[in-house]
């Protein structure tokens, strides 16, 4: 027997909307690791869903009173008002213009709040880590890296915001609390106005990955 709990609808305060069509994973196409430095898993089986490599964190959002809404379909389909965040992690698609351009809106003039996620992007480290298929017996070149950051940095150029092309890695102090972070990008262009977090961090680039 299955039992499901029906509550009323959350308030907006505590409803998030996690972006899950722009995340994509192997098959059918080789969408490779989010940490470069795990070498016993070349692919993304799992995908950056919330139920499988972000449960952890779906999980202390849930007990922080958030219900997590999961979406499947474009932006242009949805009604972004009834949210108070939007998540996006890890995208590996792009966005249409149309979603760029509402999503600019809500939170620009709504007042939606925006998260972003954003793992690696070089192309040297795309053509670095392919390899050759034994069952097809082709090179496999993965579709992007990480994140697909040229798309994403198309949507962040609405509050010019860029990301750059080093890959980060190490640990990040928030307040007195460390934080790994791993195979991540960094933001190279944002307004004067900006409120910015300093780290130190190593490039992998350098370190044999280029």
């Amino acid at each position: 027997m299955l039992r499901v709990r029906i509550i009323p609808t959350p308030p907006k305060s505590q409803r998030l909307l996690w972006d899950q069509y722009r995340n994509m994973r192997y098959p059918p196409g080789y969408f490779p690791r989010d940490d470069l430095r795990d070498k016993a898993n070349i692919l993304d089986w799992n995908a950056d869903h919330p139920h499988t490599n972000f449960k952890a964190l779906y999980q202390h959002l849930r007990s922080s009173g958030y219900y997590i809404e999961v979406l499947g379909e474009p932006l242009t389909c949805v009604d972004l008002s009834y949210y108070s965040v939007y998540l996006l992690v890890d995208p590996e698609d792009e966005f249409f213009p149309g979603e760029r351009e509402k999503l600019f809106t809500e939170v620009t003039h709504n007042g939606l709040n925006m998260i972003v996620f954003a793992d690696w992007y070089n192309a040297s480290v795309i053509d670095k880590i392919r390899f050759m298929d034994e069952n097809t017996k082709q090179w496999w070149q993965p579709e992007t890296g990480g994140t697909n950051l040229p798309a994403l940095n198309d949507l962040l150029a609405n509050w010019n915001i860029t990301l750059g092309a080093q890959v980060l890695d190490g640990v990040a102090t928030i307040g007195r609390t460390p934080v790994k972070y791993l195979s991540g990008t960094s933001i190279i262009a944002a307004p004067a106005e900006a409120l910015i977090a300093f780290a130190n961090l190593t490039d992998l680039v350098h370190f044999g990955l280029s």
